[in-house]
């Protein structure tokens, strides 16, 4: 009978401490619960780094300076090679060097775009309405390399000379034929504007120069010299040409040859 109770008393006790040991457990689970919690929170600074790298992104970009060499050497020019004249405020002209593929761009905020012409003038050339172009911002010193649009007229300075025939020598750089219904003004301007300091006569104004060719008027674009036919032949080996006097006696000849 002792020996029965005793037994009890053991088994009472050991539900006691097993009991103890459940509850005693519990708060350890809950408490790592709570810690996985905090776990997750710990991942939303991440999500404001990557927010933070977002505006960095903004502001390098909107760093970007247009007229930078890498950003103009990034661009897809049409052209074998393409040369800066001047570039400033998002405006810029540029284009292939001795030629007359110059052209006016401007910046979209992103790449360059060829700003259109707003019109043609007498020598053929592009032209801008320059008052949009202020309006839209751009410098002067852009607009001083560009032509502006104005009514179109023939200059007092491409009237015909007048020289005489008396045996001078003159270089003639180009023979500009114009045929009916063709605009001359335009044609002899275009050949001014290849030779710098060129003057141009008309048709036949000597018998040593021709009047017509190919069904056209022909106007010489030369070069006078006066009697110095040295520095004529001089002139034309470094240019070409063709040496003429200006005679009335139908010679033809090329004093150089």
């Amino acid at each position: 009978m002792l020996g029965l109770l005793i037994l009890g008393l053991i088994a009472a006790v050991v539900v006691f401490f097993v009991g103890s040991k459940s509850k005693d457990a519990q708060p350890s689970a809950a408490s790592e619960a709570a810690g996985t919690s905090t776990v997750t929170l710990t991942q939303q600074p991440s999500t404001t780094k990557v927010t933070r790298t977002e505006v960095e992104t903004e502001v390098d970009e909107a760093s970007v300076d247009p007229c930078s060499q890498d950003v103009i050497e990034a661009q897809t020019w049409n052209f074998e090679r393409f040369a800066v004249n001047d570039c400033q405020n998002g405006w810029m002209v540029g284009g292939t060097p001795q030629t007359d593929a110059i052209g006016l761009y401007q910046w979209n905020g992103e790449k360059w775009q060829r700003y259109e012409a707003d019109g043609e003038t007498f020598t053929g050339f592009d032209c801008y309405d320059f008052k949009s172009l202020r309006d839209q911002g751009a410098p002067e010193v852009i607009l001083e390399q560009v032509g502006e649009c104005k009514t179109r007229s023939f200059p007092i300075h491409l009237t015909p000379e007048q020289p005489s025939c008396d045996g001078r020598n003159v270089l003639i750089v180009e023979s500009v034929i114009v045929h009916p219904g063709e605009d001359a003004d335009k044609e002899i301007a275009q050949a001014l504007g290849r030779h710098s300091g060129a003057k141009f006569t008309s048709p036949g104004q000597c018998s040593s120069l021709r009047a017509e060719a190919e069904g056209g008027k022909v106007y010489p674009v030369y070069y006078d010299f006066g009697r110095d036919a040295s520095a004529m032949c001089q002139r034309k080996a470094e240019i070409g040409g063709n040496g003429r006097t200006l005679n009335n006696s139908a010679d033809f000849s090329d004093p150089c040859e």
